[in-house]
């Protein structure tokens, strides 16, 4: 592909990326002037929710083994990692402490360099301890892989499901990595209930046509994850 065609391709790409952050930026930005809302973010997937995007990372500098070699499955299985694509306020809003470091920034961009907030499963799986900030990243088997730097550790969360124990993960920001979907969650003082129609509301404000599904509390969304173990509990 010629190179002024590829580069037009990105930039593209990052036009439409940057156009879906100021529309999710605009729903937050409403979403937290409703009265009893404390803080609004939006993640790439839901948590508890069975849905993830998982890779493999590995500590920068770490040879990898060839894509489709037969050690490659093995090395892939060894380094996963489950991947969440973030707004700055996400770990506070769904009360994940940050064990050292620091959130993730509106001066994380494009263009910038590449940086991360893991958790204490991930940052041990890498290098086998916590203390991890400023150590790089990559993602991937390819050798030409960018770096990520990672300046924030947090606690282990739950991601999928409650059924595994918390997952090596790592949060990214949208403004450096595509999403193509995004789940909104509002910490409230209130019950939950209660904003539910200003939640829609806000939402048909900022565009009538932008459908609002699965508008459900946290609690409700580990009953449903869990719909399994009850139906077998009443069994029982």
């Amino acid at each position: 592909m010629p190179a002024e065609i590829e580069e037009a391709g990105q930039r593209a790409r990052w036009d439409h990326v940057m156009d879906a952050g100021r529309r999710m930026e605009g729903a937050l930005e409403r979403l937290r002037r409703i009265p009893g809302v404390r803080s609004a973010s939006f993640s790439s997937h839901p948590l508890i929710a069975n849905a993830a995007d998982i890779t493999a990372a590995r500590p920068a500098g770490t040879p990898a083994p060839a894509q489709g070699s037969a050690e490659s499955r093995q090395f892939i299985l060894e380094h996963r990692a489950w991947r969440l694509v973030i707004d700055e306020q996400f770990l506070a809003t769904m009360g994940i402490r940050l064990r050292s470091g620091r959130q993730l920034a509106p001066s994380d961009t494009e263009g910038g360099q590449l940086v991360a907030i893991v958790n204490e499963s991930l940052a041990r799986q890498l290098f086998g301890t916590t203390e991890v900030l400023g150590r790089r990243m990559v993602l991937g088997l390819g050798a030409n892989s960018p770096e990520i730097e990672l300046v924030g550790v947090s606690a282990d969360a739950r991601y999928t499901s409650l059924r595994q124990q918390a997952p090596p993960t790592f949060y990214v920001s949208y403004r450096q990595r595509s999403t193509w979907g995004s789940t909104f969650v509002v910490r409230t003082s209130l019950e939950p209930t209660a904003i539910a129609g200003q939640v829609r509301a806000t939402m048909r404000e900022l565009d009538p046509a932008l459908p609002v599904s699965n508008l459900r509390t946290q609690q409700e969304q580990i009953r449903l994850s869990l719909q399994r173990e009850r139906l077998f509990a009443r069994l029982a």
